[in-house]
């Protein structure tokens, strides 16, 4: 399961390239734009052709999950940890009704272990050193996953993520893996 995750600032020719990005069987694309606006942000989204949008997973403006036949939503840590487990479990309820996903990030074993189940997969990183942010490094923790974790075949690895190195987080035991840095750098 390969996912990409849009660079959080504006790129040039974003649109195409995300477009070209799904149109080669792309699982998911995330669209993380954490200081676009409403307008910004619908800009994109609307010039994203109507065919992919079931692929697009929103990190923000969650609203427009009613409006738009979109993939899913993703909660971000401070998103997901401002919900009780009761809110969380009826948004997954709903969206998977609709046949989205609810996603999350963990940056623990202990976190993904404990609250993995509420969500649809979930990214854990970084299980290398992150190419989009440089004091982001490797947790090694990262690279033995428990047998409970491997066998919900949930997790999504996610931190320095490439073409080269997606076999080896297969073989580690993950499900897939999101990649950032080694789309937009």
């Amino acid at each position: 399961m390969k996912i990409i995750i849009s660079s959080p600032i504006e790129v040039e020719n974003e649109v195409s390239i995300i477009n070209s990005l799904i149109k080669n069987d792309l699982y998911k694309f995330h669209l993380r734009k954490p200081t676009f606006n409403l307008a910004e942000f619908l800009q994109i989204l609307h010039q994203i052709q109507p065919q992919y949008l079931k692929k697009i997973v929103i990190h923000s403006h969650f609203d427009l999950i009613k409006k738009y036949n979109l993939g899913g939503i993703h909660l971000p840590e401070k998103e997901r940890k401002s919900h009780t487990l009761v809110e969380i479990k009826a948004v997954k309820k709903s969206l998977n009704q609709k046949g989205m996903t609810l996603s999350t990030s963990f940056h623990s074993i202990e976190e993904a272990e404990n609250e993995g189940d509420l969500y649809s997969y979930y990214f854990l990183s970084p299980v290398f050193n992150s190419i989009s942010k440089t004091d982001y490094t490797a947790n090694s923790s990262l690279l033995n996953l428990p047998e409970t974790i491997i066998q919900s075949k949930k997790a999504i690895a996610l931190g320095g993520i490439t073409e080269e190195n997606y076999d080896e987080i297969l073989q580690l035991g993950y499900v897939g893996g999101a990649m950032l840095g080694s789309i937009w750098k």
